[in-house]
């Protein structure tokens, strides 16, 4: 009898015993199911400009550690084109930015797709990031005064024009040459000078001669500010359309 009494309180013990231990571990021990995500790029914008396609990418480190970038390569999906990217140490987020020759077949695209392999380590351990997109273009066209002089009522003036396309300067109307320090005029044509000169894709510039009839002043004096302004027209040839813009040009002198 002695013996089943102490073979029963020992079992109570037992359970008892197991059970603190069950209550116990349920308020101490937590297991934590935390989501991994891994580091990641996307591309931001694409841009034709100045001759070449410019790809901003963003990379994305989700991990507490920096990734040592070792290189990798970016490949436009249309022209079959490779643009390497360059070693660096990716810490949070940052924007690089990518460039490869433009192409003439571009101004025909809206959109391109752009794949990618970047490899890298963190610690001792290997990383790649991969990613695939598709990504609209947008095409920066510009023109500006890049060189003027003017003496007795003409003045000679060099513009530069840059554009993903075919173009063609048409004219150009409403000069005004402006002495900032005494805010006066120094010349002024309200007239249209027709150019109608045909460029190629890409960065070129030219000059073109410009009579003034009306004229307050024959020479620009040392020590002074001018201000140079007109409105250029200019047609851009794509493949399906012709877009035509009239821009205004400011250029700054500081003789």
């Amino acid at each position: 009898m002695d013996q089943e009494k102490i073979f029963f309180i020992l079992t109570f013990l037992l359970i008892l015993s197991s059970l603190v231990l069950i209550i116990y571990s349920a308020h101490v021990i937590r297991i934590s199911h935390e989501k991994l995500t891994p580091p990641s790029a996307r591309v931001v914008s694409v841009y034709l400009c100045n001759g070449k396609i410019i790809i901003s990418l963003l990379l994305n480190n989700t991990t507490p550690y920096p990734i040592t970038i070792n290189g990798g390569k970016i490949n436009i999906v249309q022209t079959n084109q490779t643009i390497l990217v360059g070693p660096s140490t990716l810490v949070k987020e940052e924007i690089i930015n990518v460039s490869a020759p433009l192409l003439p077949s571009y101004a025909y695209y809206s959109t391109i797709g752009i794949k990618g392999l970047i490899c890298g380590n963190i610690s001792q351990n290997k990383v790649y990031i991969t990613f695939y997109c598709v990504s609209p273009i947008h095409i920066v066209s510009y023109v500006k005064v890049i060189h003027l002089t003017y003496f007795n009522g003409t003045a000679n003036v060099t513009f530069l024009v840059s554009t993903p396309v075919n173009s063609t300067v048409n004219f150009i109307r409403y000069i005004q040459l402006a002495n900032d320090n005494l805010s006066r005029f120094v010349a002024e044509n309200l007239g249209e000078i027709y150019i109608d000169r045909s460029l190629p894709a890409g960065t070129h510039n030219f000059t073109v001669s410009i009579e003034f009839p009306i004229v307050f002043c024959n020479s620009l004096k040392k020590g002074y500010t001018y201000t140079f302004f007109t409105y250029l027209n200019l047609t851009c040839h794509y493949l399906y359309e012709n877009v035509t813009k009239c821009l205004q040009i400011y250029y700054i002198l500081r003789n």
